[in-house]
């Protein structure tokens, strides 16, 4: 009976230190030029330091545009880069983001360019960008009324 009880505390110290799939969160990057711009990683997390992770999730401003890209930590965790590339049929439209955060802050700069049928522009925000674990809902499917706003958690920083 005493190593059943062990077992069981020990898994239940192991399921509250350690996050599982069940509980993930998106991440959503936010403040860029366009300020109805948003990028919602599914179940992103920070990757530690020294590593990569990939980023694959929406940009749910024209109702569901996939952006998919890594992200890596630097070695000594005070950097979080992303490259990011989101698309949308509806224009067409591409556009290509280099986002750096300072960590633990999770705020930074972007650069990046948008690719449509008549223009390619780029553009550069120094500050202003901000990314954090946030909520939505579904991915929305075409119409404006599915999608929920998604701006970060800042009290949820990873």
């Amino acid at each position: 009976m005493r190593e059943l009880k062990a077992g069981i505390a020990a898994l239940a110290t192991l399921a509250a230190l350690t996050p599982g799939a069940a509980f993930a969160k998106n991440y959503c990057l936010t403040g860029f030029p366009d300020s109805s711009y948003l990028l919602v990683g599914i179940n992103f997390k920070v990757p530690g330091n020294g590593k990569c992770a990939q980023f694959i999730g929406f940009n749910p401003e024209e109702a569901n545009w996939p952006t998919s890209g890594d992200a890596c930590t630097s070695s000594d965790g005070k950097t979080l880069s992303f490259t990011l590339t989101t698309s949308g049929v509806s224009a067409p439209f591409f556009e290509i983001d280099a986002i750096t955060l300072s960590l633990p802050e999770q705020t930074g700069e972007v650069a990046g360019q948008t690719i449509t049928a008549d223009a390619v522009r780029s553009f550069s925000e120094t500050s202003g960008i901000s990314g954090g674990a946030c909520s939505t809902s579904e991915i929305p499917s075409g119409s404006d009324d599915d999608a929920e706003s998604a701006a970060p958690d800042n009290d949820d920083a990873d």
